[in-house]
């Protein structure tokens, strides 16, 4: 939206709305850039900025974010104390110059996808090292090491459940994952 012939327009003046951007993905956000609106002396002077993951919980990110408008293409830049993980910013107007009006973008940057450790997975679209569970035959804290089941144990599921023993009398390999393997 930044530098379109358009801008974000409250429906009133009475400092209940906010413009939201929808990033598409969750992201690493470092700050906001704003405009006022085009060939207009409507812009919005003061600001907060919160941010969510789920569309529904917001948080603050920073309050009394002040712009002082040189001209009518200038951006300001806000960057954050530190960095948030956000899908969703929302920009609250507290002060505006005519109509609270603006343009604005985000300073942030796609998770990179990493690795879960040895003997694990994880969801598509997981963003922790937590969503990373133990294969079936292994076990171990989420996100953390799996060891395999020893032998004469066996597991079935994925996750950080306990191996089980093998019935009596029975025997299986290491990192089983089905009573079958007891013999």
């Amino acid at each position: 939206m930044l530098d379109s012939p358009q801008a974000w327009s409250a429906f009133a003046q009475n400092g209940s709305h906010w413009m939201k951007i929808d990033m598409g993905s969750s992201m690493h956000v470092a700050g906001v850039v704003v405009q006022g609106r085009r060939s207009s002396i409507q812009a919005v002077t003061n600001f907060d900025v919160e941010h969510s993951i789920d569309n529904t919980i917001f948080a603050s990110t920073g309050t009394g974010f002040t712009v002082v408008w040189a001209q009518d293409e200038a951006r300001s830049t806000f960057l954050f104390q530190r960095p948030v993980l956000a899908r969703w910013i929302r920009l609250v107007p507290k002060v505006w110059d005519d109509f609270p009006s603006m343009r604005a973008g985000v300073i942030g940057t796609e998770l990179k996808c990493q690795q879960c450790l040895p003997n694990s997975f994880s969801s598509a679209g997981s963003t922790a090292a937590e969503a990373c569970v133990c294969n079936a035959g292994y076990t171990g804290p989420d996100g953390q090491t799996c060891v395999s089941c020893a032998p004469g144990k066996y597991k079935t599921v994925p996750g950080a459940t306990a191996c089980t023993d093998c019935p009596p009398n029975t025997l299986s390999a290491g990192g089983s994952i089905t009573v079958n393997d007891c013999f």
